[in-house]
């Protein structure tokens, strides 16, 4: 159950506040969106296949020792990505009372994804604010246009860990060739 405080944005008519936390629950968050998540409609989601994206979520296949009929039928799985949402900041609060997020930046160290440290759970992406002026100076001149552009007014919060959204249903406005972009990040 979310504990946290709800986001600061004023909700939109028919907006949804969502909340989800890590595996261990010991990383939570609230988000608003414009509306229901899993209706069909776009909502900006994005799905990427950067190679971070794809090791972090693929789906698992367990076997049953005693039931060796999954080793000549296995489930049927698609490989999977990062779902991800764009909210802008004032949409997200993050309840972390332990101090227990992490962060891993990758690439060029634009971006960095964040997670719990207990469990290990993604839960969200964001522009590593902790780059000094010289690293920032450094980035390759795209990477430094998006961050200066987009990257301090939005969180990129990953749906899997939201309560109540079926992902199946959620439309994916765009399946972002994030494995040809990740030099820029």
């Amino acid at each position: 159950m979310y504990s946290g405080p709800e986001p600061t944005a004023e909700l939109k008519e028919g907006g949804m506040v969502y909340h989800g936390s890590c595996h261990c629950g010991g990383v939570q968050l609230a988000v608003q969106t414009d509306g229901v998540l899993d209706d069909g409609g776009d909502h900006g989601v994005l799905e990427c296949n950067c190679t971070g994206c794809q090791r972090v979520s693929a789906k698992c296949i367990s076997l049953n020792i005693l039931n060796c009929d999954l080793l000549n039928n296995p489930p049927k799985t698609k490989q999977t990505a990062y779902i991800t949402l764009y909210p802008s900041r004032n949409q997200v609060s993050v309840h972390d009372p332990n101090n227990l997020l992490r962060h891993y930046a990758f690439g060029v160290g634009l971006m960095r994804k964040t997670f719990c440290s207990v469990c290990g759970v993604h839960v969200l992406m964001d522009v590593n604010d902790a780059l000094t002026d010289d690293q920032v100076a450094a980035l390759p001149p795209k990477a430094r246009e998006w961050r200066g552009k987009t990257g301090p007014h939005f969180l990129c919060v990953t749906a899997r860990v939201l309560e109540g959204v079926d992902l199946e249903k959620i439309k994916r406005t765009t399946r972002w060739d994030g494995r040809s972009m990740v030099s820029m990040f």
